[in-house]
């Protein structure tokens, strides 16, 4: 499920979460898989990763994930904190920014059988728009 906040006084776009659409041929070889395997997968795997993003980013573009998607503002910098978890292949993610958009990218999670197990989700502060003053 995406959860996705903005202040009412801070003009932060979230334009798109592309979701990576399942492919049939891999959907057929992991039910062929599970028929040879045991229901358990192993052990989760689990790791956080967090960086703070430069320039003025006002638009965010995610694209492959299914995790969740919090965007909140505070203080400082356009802070990122990707949190990992994964049962057999670790998912790979990235991030740039172009003009004033940031897009993160998530390549991975897409490609696990039914009884894995691969979450990405994101914690985004965004900056608090500075109040004006009146005088």
């Amino acid at each position: 499920m995406d959860q996705r906040t903005t202040s009412p006084t801070r003009r932060f776009a979230v334009t798109s979460l592309v979701r990576s659409p399942a492919v049939p041929a891999a959907s057929l070889a992991a039910v062929a898989l599970l028929g040879l395997s045991a229901c358990t997968t192993g052990p989760v795997s689990q790791r956080q990763d967090s960086y703070d993003v430069s320039g003025s980013v006002t638009r965010l573009v995610l694209t492959g994930t299914e995790g969740a998607v919090r965007v909140h503002t505070g203080d400082g910098p356009v802070a990122v904190t990707e949190k990992i978890s994964y049962t057999r292949d670790e998912p790979t993610t990235s991030h740039r920014v172009d003009g004033t958009t940031l897009y993160i990218d998530v390549d991975g999670c897409g490609k696990t059988v039914r009884h894995d197990r691969c979450d990405v989700s994101f914690d985004i502060r965004v900056p608090a728009r500075p109040r004006s003053r009146s005088s």
